[in-house]
């Protein structure tokens, strides 16, 4: 156990955090950002806005979670984890960081039903802090996932569609699945045509 004493410095708020990296980051890489983050604040007198890493420029509240993730494994565990997780948070006030810990909601512009001309349908997510959430959906009834940032149009196909569709922000935060019948009246001897 290490009992040397650790000496606080007072030093600045970044000036202007950004970053939005999100994944896994292994042991070696998040000793080495921990010196460079020193260093820099040791240089600087200032916190860094982020920090480089093989996952993408990871924000200073992001950062500040996963070091603390760190020191609470090593205080149970006695030892440093093999990996970390990083979440993205943002936002700081008076009262320190914001933690986004709400899911984003999707909206359908196609109600379930039935029509006699192929439809098109647009999901667009929606999230209080993240500005580009991402929308996941299938339809085929959950055989099959995709994703796009924000926003996406899809022209749908004659017959029955089960359209299953859920939002996802940067924080990892994940929406409610919602379901949508859509059934297109056409077949090869009626024409389909868009509408």
């Amino acid at each position: 156990m290490v009992t040397t004493p650790v000496n606080i410095a007072t030093v600045g708020n970044p000036t202007g955090p950004s970053g939005s990296a999100t994944g896994t980051v292994y042991k070696t890489e998040y000793v080495d950002i921990a010196n460079r983050v020193s260093n820099f604040i040791n240089n600087n007198g200032v916190a860094p806005n982020y920090a480089s890493s093989s996952i993408g420029n990871i924000r200073y509240e992001s950062l500040v979670y996963m070091y603390a993730k760190i020191l609470n494994y090593y205080l149970i565990n006695n030892q440093l984890p093999n990996y970390v997780s990083v979440v993205y948070y943002s936002g700081t006030d008076s009262t320190g960081v914001v933690i986004d810990n709400v899911p984003p909601t999707v909206t359908n512009n196609l109600p379930s039903g039935t029509y006699d001309t192929l439809r098109s349908v647009t999901l667009t997510a929606n999230d209080s802090i993240d500005p580009n959430p991402k929308v996941y959906y299938s339809v085929d009834n959950g055989a099959t996932w995709n994703n796009q940032v924000k926003t996406v149009t899809l022209n749908l196909n004659p017959g029955s569609t089960t359209l299953k569709y859920y939002g996802v922000d940067a924080s990892g935060n994940t929406g409610t699945m919602q379901t949508s019948n859509i059934y297109h009246q056409c077949s090869i001897t009626t024409k389909c045509y868009y509408r």
